[in-house]
């Protein structure tokens, strides 16, 4: 059975997620890599910094007990092509073609054991924990979702190589903003949606920061904005790793943040556009040397919006965390609700999107002057999935 694009449906629609490391080996700061799912290819468009990725033996373990008796840690590093192409949905999966073949084109490539599915797709963007379990020896046998990968070689790395088993993981262990798929395909016009998981920090001071100064994380800023400014960190025990994921000039990022916390503490919704130059980035295969303009949604509490709900709604807001709305706006990712992990109900989602909708009508000029001249067709992007996927 073949599943393959519907002729009515958008030509290109990626879902983020995360090529982690072959089985047996760790991942790391050089070596996880944007792993993207369309309806029509599934693939990595790119070589990371145009050059073969390394990958250490997975040595870590549980104490007190070691597994080197049985595992085969004292292997020694290898590196392997990583990305260049993408391959037809249906036919991801399998083992490589011949070496000819595996250069790409309209050519025959092994039939995997089962066509990649939506499900796959979704369960792959998803999977938040994969990166932080992919250094751990049992995790990753165990818990870890893995398919078979193989590379599309080209000029630069022209060397063939049999398919491997890959950790895969959310999208979020590399990119949570779904920007920078949209930026290696030079997008020129964007709308950013930066779904928070903390507020802007209401005791930071933000009027009298430098950029010399300017500490992102006391600020409340989400990773998924700071780290496209050159923040970006990487944490092995959590599995994010953001380092690599810088695109726009550092001292843009402290104006952005200033004129989001004064619309936050206005009571206007929190968006913003600008136009900002795109800086060559090797490791995501971003060429730069244009400029994009985005117009920023950011996730915040809106009190104009809330100061105009009906008031049975203003009072089950006022209960806080023991009321039916609790963390409103910025829900939980998880355990948002008692005995519902992942779950919002109907009343939590109905009113995100009402806000949702506020924000958007508020700021409707800045929208029809993004899309207003020369609107290419654009890429959506999922990166990982909020609770809202899951309503009741």
């Amino acid at each position: 059975q073949f599943l393959t694009p519907r002729s009515d449906r958008p030509k290109l629609f990626v879902m983020n997620g995360a090529l982690l490391a072959p089985s047996d080996y760790g991942t790391g700061r050089d070596a996880v890599v944007s792993f993207q799912m369309s309806p029509d290819y599934t693939g990595s468009p790119f070589y990371p910094r145009n050059h073969c990725t390394r990958f250490a033996p997975d040595m870590t373990t549980y104490s007190p007990a070691p597994l080197c008796c049985i595992h085969p840690c004292w292997r020694s590093a290898i590196k392997l092509t990583v990305g260049g192409g993408m391959v037809e949905t249906f036919a991801f999966g399998g083992d490589a073609p011949t070496p000819a073949a595996q250069q790409g084109g309209k050519v025959a490539v092994p039939k995997p054991a089962d066509p990649f599915s939506l499900a796959d797709a979704v369960g792959i963007s998803s999977y938040a924990p994969a990166g932080a379990l992919a250094n751990r020896v049992i995790t990753a046998w165990y818990l870890n979702i893995r398919k078979k990968y193989w590379p599309i070689t080209s000029e630069a790395l022209p060397t063939p190589q049999e398919a491997r088993e890959f950790s895969l993981g959310d999208g979020g262990s590399i990119d949570n903003s779904g920007l920078l798929p949209l930026l290696q395909r030079r997008a020129k016009k964007i709308i950013w949606i930066a779904s928070s998981y903390q507020p802007l920090s209401s005791t930071y001071d933000f009027e009298n920061a430098t950029i010399e100064s300017f500490d992102p994380d006391t600020a409340g800023v989400v990773e998924q904005l700071s780290s496209c400014f050159g923040y970006g960190t990487d944490n092995e025990d959590t599995g994010f790793f953001y380092e690599n994921n810088q695109v726009f000039k550092k001292s843009h990022l402290l104006p952005i943040c200033q004129r989001l916390a004064a619309l936050k503490a206005a009571g206007k919704p929190a968006v913003i556009k600008e136009t900002l130059d795109v800086l060559p980035n090797s490791y995501w295969g971003i060429s730069g040397g244009y400029q994009a303009s985005i117009v920023l949604i950011y996730l915040e509490e809106v009190k104009d919006f809330q100061d105009q709900l009906p008031t049975e709604t203003q009072q089950e807001l006022a209960k806080g965390e023991s009321g039916a709305l609790a963390n409103f706006p910025i829900y939980k990712t998880t355990n948002n609700n008692k005995r519902d992990i992942i779950g919002l109900t109907n009343c939590q989602v109905n009113l995100l999107a009402a806000q949702g909708e506020y924000a958007v009508k508020q700021n409707r000029r800045l929208f029809q002057d993004l899309m207003s001249r020369d609107l290419p067709t654009l890429p959506t992007i999922l990166s990982r999935p909020s609770g809202l996927s899951k309503p009741k």
